[in-house]
């Protein structure tokens, strides 16, 4: 009663008079597995553009500074505590200049006279660009290059 045939016979005998079926998985299985697939696929997604990991429309300024630490990409700009882009690139010139590539939401309009300066963030511990807005009609376009900024210990004033 060793062989293979005795096993699967014992395997189909039946318990408490109730005959032993393999497993199949039933067609109301099978549908609520797709709906469920469904369902989680709008929340992947919406979790993947929360985290910043889409980048939307937008317009690209650069800001250049004597040293930036250790500024990411993907760090986010904020104008008295609200996000308004984010860092796209950290390059460093030729000249030993650090040079850093911010898109900016669309809509958002900025005046040229604007201070961009880094900072860590008290709440999440991590580096941030933050713009003190100027006074100046003079909006800042795509592509153009912030003239003022701040390294590491000065302060600007907050709104």
């Amino acid at each position: 009663m060793n062989s293979a045939a005795d096993l699967i016979r014992l395997h189909r005998e039946p318990i408490n008079n109730r005959e032993v079926r393999p497993f199949r998985p039933s067609k109301f299985g099978l549908f609520a597995r797709l709906v469920s697939l469904l369902l989680l696929a709008p929340i992947c997604i919406g979790m993947a553009i929360s985290f910043n990991t889409y980048q939307g429309s937008g317009y690209q300024v650069y800001a250049e500074f004597d040293a930036v630490g250790d500024l990411p990409k993907g760090a986010p700009i904020e104008v008295v505590g609200v996000r308004i882009g984010t860092v796209s690139e950290v390059s460093l010139t030729k000249a030993g200049i650090t040079r850093v590539q911010m898109s900016i939401d669309e809509g958002i309009v900025l005046p040229r006279d604007s201070i961009i300066s880094v900072r860590s963030s008290a709440v999440r511990g991590e580096k941030v660009l933050r713009i003190l807005p100027g006074k100046s009609e003079k909006i800042i376009s795509s592509g153009e290059t912030f003239p003022d900024t701040e390294s590491g210990g000065q302060r600007p004033q907050e709104i």
